[in-house]
């Protein structure tokens, strides 16, 4: 552990000249990660290059905001069935010595891709499709998923559902925003293949 970091498991292989390290849970057990005080990981095996700024995750796994912030419910998750891969921002010099406590202290993501049978919740919208490609801002005054998360490509039997309505598709695009109470929302989307919209009694389709 190390600051905020906080990291429980029966195994770590650490490879000390290549920054890298391979971490087992206890059998029938999952993997419980802090990603700083804003976010938490749940997986079946994680793996870490530092050098490289990339963590990937072995699923099923799950990424949940560790807060429920201003006038929330539940807290916002990304759940993906296979795999996702997790790129961090620059916060360690290439080349610099990294000690094992050091390896650990994961901060600000810059993006991550999850991969089967992804499900997003968040803030009141759940997004569901085979993949999916998130980019993160860095320079969020928080790095929760409600802070932090800034665009989505989703990939694969896309299902966006949400107070405003329905979108199924087989490609979306979403860049998000915030209202001025902080509550996140897609600000401008776009969807390809098979598109279906529906908003209260009415319904638009699309090839």
């Amino acid at each position: 552990t190390r600051r905020d970091a906080r990291l429980e498991a029966a195994r770590v292989e650490y490879h000390d000249e290549t920054q890298r390290a391979w971490v087992e849970p206890p059998r029938d057990q999952t993997l419980k990660m802090s990603l700083g005080k804003d976010l938490a990981a749940e997986a079946s095996g994680i793996y870490i290059d530092r050098a490289a700024r990339i963590v990937k995750l072995v699923g099923p796994l799950d990424l949940r905001s560790r807060r429920l912030g201003q006038g929330r419910a539940e807290r916002s998750s990304i759940h993906a069935s296979q795999w996702a891969e997790l790129k961090l921002g620059q916060t360690v010099r290439a080349g610099a010595d990294v000690g094992v406590d050091e390896l650990f202290q994961l901060d600000r993501l810059e993006s991550a891709r999850f991969v089967g049978d992804t499900v997003v919740n968040l803030d009141g919208q759940r997004l569901a499709a085979n993949r999916l490609d998130v980019s993160f801002d860095e320079g969020a005054p928080d790095q929760s998923l409600e802070s932090a998360i800034r665009s989505a490509v989703a990939f694969g039997s896309v299902r966006l559902s949400g107070n405003d309505g329905k979108i199924a598709c087989d490609n979306l695009t979403l860049a998000f925003s915030r209202t001025e109470a902080g509550r996140v929302y897609p600000q401008h989307m776009d969807a390809l293949g098979d598109v279906r919209m529906e908003r209260d009694r009415a319904a638009i389709t699309g090839k």
